[in-house]
């Protein structure tokens, strides 16, 4: 099983959003960045448990840390979605 990159962009008002540039998975709005990280994961599980396919293949890391480059995040995680 592979894992998905939460990406992590600081707000104007210094809240923090997570998303998955590779789910439809609504991102994760929170006031720090372990909070949203923690947000992104129970969102990833949710979605996973959700869904009654399976989920598409993520996109390799080196193509993941030039999107999170370019869009400027301030963290990045990697997150295997809990199995089942």
């Amino acid at each position: 099983m592979r894992g998905y990159i939460a990406i992590v962009h600081r707000h104007a008002d210094e809240a923090y959003e997570a998303e998955f540039p590779d789910l439809p998975v609504e991102s994760c709005i929170e006031q720090n960045v372990d909070a949203a990280l923690h947000r992104a994961r129970c969102a990833l599980n949710e979605f996973a448990g959700r869904t009654k396919r399976a989920l598409p293949r993520p996109r390799p890391s080196h193509e993941m840390i030039k999107v999170a480059t370019r869009c400027g995040a301030v963290a990045a995680m990697c997150i295997l979605p809990r199995p089942g």
